[in-house]
């Protein structure tokens, strides 16, 4: 069985690193984005992730941009399921009404994202 997708999108490259470091001791391939226009762009080239790690503050197209305009896809973009990490505590309850698979507010400990990704999307091995 292929090891899980995780694009990890966040234009904070210490976090984004320690994200890839801890979702790379739990048995996952990892992809990065820069921000919401490179992950699109990776989608519509055909990646086909279990799941987005999307930051709402970024250059280009911030994470609610980035979740608008995946709606709009065809359903093999548009169905990726997103979990949101963002300190932007008003983008947070904005994201929630596109329809999020999980909101996270940041900090989040390894912990807490880990039980996220096992529990609501299956997207952690067991």
């Amino acid at each position: 069985m292929p090891a899980p997708i995780v694009v990890i999108v966040e234009d904070d490259i210490d976090l984004r690193e320690a994200l890839c470091e801890l979702l790379d001791a739990e048995g996952v391939d990892v992809v990065r984005a820069d921000d919401g226009k490179e992950a699109l762009n990776l989608l519509r080239g055909g990646l086909r992730p279990n799941v987005l790690l999307l930051d709402l503050m970024m250059p280009k197209m911030n994470g609610i941009e980035f979740r608008r305009q995946q709606l709009q896809e065809p359903p093999e973009i548009r169905d990726v399921p997103l979990v949101v990490l963002s300190g932007w505590a008003e983008g947070r309850e904005e994201v929630k009404r596109l329809g999020v698979a999980a909101v996270l507010a940041k900090p989040v400990s390894a912990e807490e994202l880990c039980e996220v990704l096992r529990a609501n999307g299956r997207w952690l091995p067991a």
